[in-house]
């Protein structure tokens, strides 16, 4: 955000969690600025069930399941900030783009519907099974473009996610 803002306005929207773990709210839910980038935080409304979310995940990744399910496993997965979400929604013309890290969790899946379009990703993928579920395609194909961190995650993307073929391919 700070190399960002060396040449855009950028306003970083994320949680109040410090731990991805648990997503317990720590931080308090302001506006702030640091280093010349504004922050919003959002609340999470729920705390992460991790017992839960591997239980989910035994069900989604090795037998045959709905999409109601793997929707159910991205909110207990979290961070389950739909406040973020509705904020995106409600400002969706302020920006004039989004970036998303991680595409496992609800802010980036919620997230990208919600910014129609207007949305990027820097997946940090890793040799995943969740690469291979319905709500992660989709969320590829609603994004605007992918950055890559190294070309391997690139290939992985390319070989296990089904997108649109004319989306365009940013390497960072």
């Amino acid at each position: 955000a700070e190399h960002l803002k060396k040449k855009y306005q950028v306003d970083v929207l994320t949680t109040c969690a410090k731990n991805y773990h648990t997503w317990a709210n720590e931080y308090p839910e302001t506006t702030e600025t640091i280093n010349d980038v504004q922050i919003i935080r959002f609340k999470n409304e729920k705390i992460r069930d991790v017992n839960k979310v591997i239980a989910l995940e035994e069900k989604i990744f090795h037998t045959r399941h709905t999409k109601e399910e793997e929707i159910n496993w991205i909110n207990e997965n979290g961070p389950f900030c739909p406040e973020l979400v509705r904020y995106i929604e409600n400002n969706y013309t302020k920006y004039q783009m989004f970036i998303f890290f991680t595409f496992r969790y609800y802010t980036s899946y919620f997230g990208i519907l919600a910014s129609k379009k207007k949305a990027f990703i820097v997946p940090e993928a890793e040799n995943d099974p969740a690469l291979k579920l319905t709500t992660t395609r989709e969320l590829f194909q609603a994004v605007k473009g992918i950055f890559y961190n190294v070309p391997e995650e690139r290939d992985l993307i390319l070989n296990r996610v089904l997108f649109d073929e004319n989306q365009k391919i940013w390497d960072l």
